[in-house]
């Protein structure tokens, strides 16, 4: 195996939201409850919805607006941080729509599913928030249809939650298909079209598939820049996902005057100290870390770490990525004690996040057994090495480029451990898994779906 590593090339932040930022369904005669969250009343808007469910549980009399109020209490807890509490009011709601108990204010639940989903998503809490996202999906394909742009809207949101699972293939599923939808009922300078070209591109940037991905991100950036002006927040994302292109191509002069200016609009949008800023300072410590930049690319990762500590917490995934991105650089710098230090914490909080059989979880099973291979440890390597061939080939997702990474690595540490059969029967295995890579490749670049 190589002795360098690659920092993580595919991210979508999903920007963190206000906790009392979600709009409540109405439900009637229920203004008080709604008055006390709008003002910021949230006890009394808490005691007012338990209320009207213990009453409408009583009466039995207007169960089709149960979910309503379930999904409203709900959103009094995450206003509250009380995130246990709105997972087992959102169930319940959810519960209730699936046995079509509910059927008012169908597609205001749905949009309020959604947007509750993606703030589960920015506090990685990822089952409840595929939950939601999901039952969001259900309800809008059986109320507007599949190919209505509120579908491609939860679309959209499902595939970026699939990005952070480590799900791409499944991501770029959604991607294409809520392009599809784009094509035909959007303008085309439409800002859902600029999310959808967005997501599509950044995993096309994965797949080493650099000229559609900067096409799809130069379309999305004109799209933004026309539309909310060049200094919008949303702008600046778009403008780190082409920095990462150019840098994936070794066109570093112009990933860094993209990189730059992104840094500003975030800093201006968000502030010096925030999730955003901690992962605009991960994408300039990577870009340093693609130039070999090692002190500079370590400065800007310890940030962005420090950072992301502070603002998303401890356990959050995004602070895994920027941690395993600085174990990189540690690695490719021959300290590999530093690095271990870094993939073994990254790999715990992937793990609380996500579980350990994700593919996510796998790739940081191979830094760790990367690093016990340079120091000579191949005992300790060898089941790192093999637990994570067995859950990236088990995986329906198929992340070919991390699986074939991984058996490269395996077959490098046979040879080593002077097993020539086993190693060149691995390496056979990682040839036929690149030339479906390659496949996979043409039948994107020649799909018609793509603008």
């Amino acid at each position: 195996m190589k002795s360098i590593l690659h920092v993580c090339a595919i991210a979508i932040f999903v920007t963190l939201a206000s906790r009392s930022g979600f709009a409540q369904v109405s439900p009637p005669g229920k203004t008080a409850a709604l008055q006390a969250y709008e003002q910021g009343q949230y006890e009394d808007a808490e005691k007012l919805y338990l209320r009207a469910i213990d009453e409408t549980n009583e009466s039995k009399a207007d169960t089709s607006n149960m979910a309503v109020l379930l999904n409203n209490l709900a959103v009094v807890y995450v206003a509250e941080d009380r995130w246990a509490d709105a997972s087992s009011a959102l169930g319940q709601a959810m519960v209730l729509w699936e046995k079509k108990t509910s059927t008012a204010n169908d597609l205001a639940l749905a949009a309020s599913f959604n947007k509750l989903g993606r703030a589960y998503q920015s506090q990685s809490k990822y089952a409840d928030a595929e939950r939601l996202l999901k039952t969001a999906l259900a309800i809008r394909e059986q109320i507007v249809g599949p190919a209505n742009s509120a579908t491609a809207t939860s679309l959209d949101s499902l595939a970026g939650l699939f990005v952070d699972e480590g799900k791409y293939a499944e991501a770029q599923t959604f991607w294409r298909r809520a392009l599809t939808i784009r094509k035909k009922q959007s303008g085309a300078h439409d800002l859902e079209l600029a999310t959808t070209l967005n997501g599509l591109a950044s995993i096309y940037h994965y797949q080493g598939q650099y000229s559609e991905s900067a096409a799809l991100y130069q379309r999305a950036l004109g799209i933004r820049e026309r539309t909310l002006g060049k200094e919008h927040s949303e702008v600046g994302f778009t403008l780190q996902g082409l920095a990462g292109v150019y840098a994936s191509e070794g066109r570093f002069k112009q990933a860094e005057t993209f990189l730059q200016r992104a840094q500003i609009i975030i800093k201006n949008s968000f502030g010096s100290e925030s999730g955003e800023m901690a992962f605009a300072l991960n994408e300039c410590g990577t870009l340093y870390a693609r130039e070999r930049k090692y002190a500079n690319a370590e400065k800007s990762l310890q940030r962005a770490s420090s950072m992301a500590e502070k603002v998303l917490g401890p356990n959050h995934l995004y602070l895994a990525q920027i941690l395993g991105n600085l174990g990189v650089v540690y690695f490719n710098q021959r300290k590999y004690v530093q690095a271990r230090q870094l993939f073994e914490r990254s790999m715990q909080i992937v793990e609380m996040a996500l579980g350990s059989d994700n593919p996510r979880f796998a790739q940081s099973l191979n830094h760790l057994a990367s690093v016990y291979e340079q120091l000579g440890s191949y005992a300790a390597a060898e089941p790192l090495c093999q637990r994570s061939l067995a859950i990236l080939e088990k995986s329906l997702a198929r992340d070919y480029p991390t699986l074939i990474e991984a058996l490269h690595n395996y077959a490098f540490l046979l040879s080593k451990t002077a097993r020539k059969t086993e190693a060149e029967s691995i390496a056979t295995r990682a040839m036929v898994y690149e030339a479906k890579y390659k496949e996979m490749i043409r039948e994107n670049r020649t799909d018609s779906a793509l603008p």
